[in-house]
């Protein structure tokens, strides 16, 4: 190789590391982190499954409760105002599978966890896990059946706030309580549109 030739290869070597060395950190993504402040968002739907499924006077002592529900958010303080939107799941369980529990205070553990998306060009954050330990159900005015849940938040994202949510079912109350008179049971309910979440 002539003295041209290396001394050209030379200098496309030293450009390449020095392009690398340069342009590397920028394409490294940054971490998420545990956001602070406060969240607001709107229920868009999602489900609550029952193993066993839920009947009139049922007798099993051990009940698995599957929640998934997506919402979007609008609100908040903080890191919480970069919220676009969140995916919240967990298993809950009691111990009794009567249908009567879905009126009333009905005592429950397990954890709920939120994963969020942001808005671009903000922190990523870490999902919030939330304990409950209640759930409360009623019948609002136009005959749907109504859930409520409060619990703190224990780690992740919001650490420490209170999350409250309010949901209500697509079927009436008169629906679910034709399943649960049915062979099988209430196995499903489906969540509206419309319900909230607010961690704060």
């Amino acid at each position: 190789m002539n003295l041209k030739k290396r001394l050209l290869a030379a200098t496309g070597v030293a450009t390449l590391v020095a392009m690398t060395a340069v342009s590397g950190p920028a394409f490294a993504a940054s971490p998420p982190i545990d956001g602070t402040g406060t969240v607001g968002c709107t229920i868009t739907g999602g489900k609550a499954s029952f193993n066993p499924g839920l009947v009139s006077g049922g007798t099993a002592t051990s009940e698995a409760i599957k929640i998934k529900i997506t919402v979007t958010c609008n609100s908040g303080t903080g890191d919480g105002a970069n919220v676009a939107s969140g995916k919240i799941s967990g298993t809950l369980h009691s111990n009794s599978n009567d249908c009567g529990n879905l009126l009333g205070p009905t005592a429950v553990t397990g954890n709920l966890t939120a994963k969020w998306k942001v808005d671009p060009h903000t922190a990523k954050l870490n999902p919030s896990v939330t304990s409950v330990s209640t759930i409360t159900g009623g019948v609002d005015g136009t005959g749907h059946a109504t859930f409520t849940t409060t619990g703190p938040v224990n780690s992740g994202s919001f650490n420490g706030k209170t999350a409250n949510g309010n949901a209500s079912t697509t079927q009436t109350a008169a629906d679910l309580g034709a399943a649960c008179s049915s062979s099988k049971g209430l196995k499903k309910i489906n969540i509206a549109n419309g319900g909230s979440l607010n961690i704060s």
